[in-house]
């Protein structure tokens, strides 16, 4: 019944809600904006690869030339940069008000690779301000922009700690309403995670809370969106369990268990 009454609310809010949806970048860079559709063009790139697979970027492949003693050995290798960043084009809402709902994007990653979003918005095109926090998974907009602005614009980060592989970058969606602040969620599970030791001084350890068994992915990056540790997937059984991520340099840090299609987000601190 929860599952049922949740899926109610999200399709209600989809009835008043608004999107602005990037498919495809094949059309290149150079158009500023504003514009009042995405289409398929979007500003500037650097490190991305927009024909590669058609609607989707990645890394682009840098040439690596590698020599021996032999003067006759000769050996071009192709490595992907550690990233890449792609901007759009600066959307125009055309509202005088624009209730900002939820930031969606999917993605393929591959191991050691990850894909970051970040946005912006403002009621003046030629000055769009700061980037928001780096979004490593869909998340709500509610308090990140602010609602009197009616231009937005995102940035895509691609990472990858592995130079043969890159991660891939399948869509973009700003949703946002015209007829009040739409409620989003991005899961109707019951699982439920926690960092235990925050902030932390020495070993990191989590609690995972699951329903039913299941294998679970996790993840670690930092505020910049980079990897810092990934373990694979392991099968854990239902119910709370203590998870041990390992020990981290000071900073601020986001921890992603990855349960199939759902991605369970902690944030945690780590001190000297």
């Amino acid at each position: 019944m929860k599952l049922f009454a949740s899926l109610i609310v999200l399709l209600s809010s989809l009835l008043f809600a608004q999107v602005a949806i990037q498919t495809e970048w094949s059309g290149g860079p150079g158009v500023s904006g504003p514009v009042f559709d995405f289409e398929d063009e979007f500003m500037s790139s650097t490190m991305i690869d927009i024909y590669a697979i058609p609607g989707q970027i990645l890394l682009f492949p840098v040439a690596m030339h590698n020599s021996k003693t032999n003067p006759n050995y000769n050996l071009t290798s192709f490595v992907y940069p550690d990233s890449g960043i792609l901007e759009s084009s600066i959307l125009d809402t055309q509202l005088s008000l624009t209730p900002w709902a939820y930031l969606y994007f999917s993605e393929v990653l591959p191991r050691f690779t990850s894909i970051g979003i970040q946005i912006r918005a403002s009621d003046d095109y030629n000055e769009m301000g700061p980037w928001s926090e780096i979004f490593m998974q869909p998340g709500s907009l509610n308090g990140v922009l602010d609602e009197s602005a009616n231009y937005v614009q995102y940035r895509a980060v691609l990472y990858t700690a592995n130079s043969d592989t890159t991660p891939h970058l399948k869509d973009v969606q700003i949703l946002y309403s015209s007829g009040g602040t739409a409620e989003f969620h991005s899961s109707f599970s019951q699982a439920y995670s926690r960092i235990i030791t925050n902030p932390s001084t020495g070993p990191v350890e989590a609690e995972l809370n699951l329903l039913f068994p299941v294998p679970v992915e996790i993840i670690v990056f930092d505020l910049s969106g980079r990897l810092v540790k990934a373990f694979g997937e392991t099968n854990y059984e239902s119910g709370s369990q203590t998870l041990m991520l390992g020990v981290f340099s000071p900073g601020v840090y986001i921890v992603h268990f990855r349960l199939g299609e759902l991605s369970l987000s902690n944030r945690f601190v780590v001190v000297d």
